[in-house]
């Protein structure tokens, strides 16, 4: 069942996956914060992304899609 972002549980949405526009997994979700999901990718030195909230399409049987695509995704929203 699809539910849009301002209807997801965010504490159950914790360690599932993330996927872009053009059907990427980016990894997953590693914390929530207000108007940001953390995500991570990787086991040892993880790739980490920090993505607005807003950036989220849909919730999807415990999947995030986000509107946007893998190479917006990495130019705008990985950090350190």
């Amino acid at each position: 069942m699809e539910q849009q972002p301002d209807r997801i549980d965010w504490q159950q949405s914790i360690n599932n996956p993330v996927y872009t526009s053009d059907g990427k997994e980016i990894g997953f979700i590693s914390s929530v914060q207000t108007d940001k999901i953390v995500v991570t990718s990787g086991p040892l030195a993880p790739d980490k992304f920090l993505v607005p909230k807003s950036s989220i399409r849909s919730f999807e049987n415990g999947t995030v899609y986000l509107k946007e695509d893998s190479k917006f995704v990495s130019s705008n929203y990985q950090f350190e």
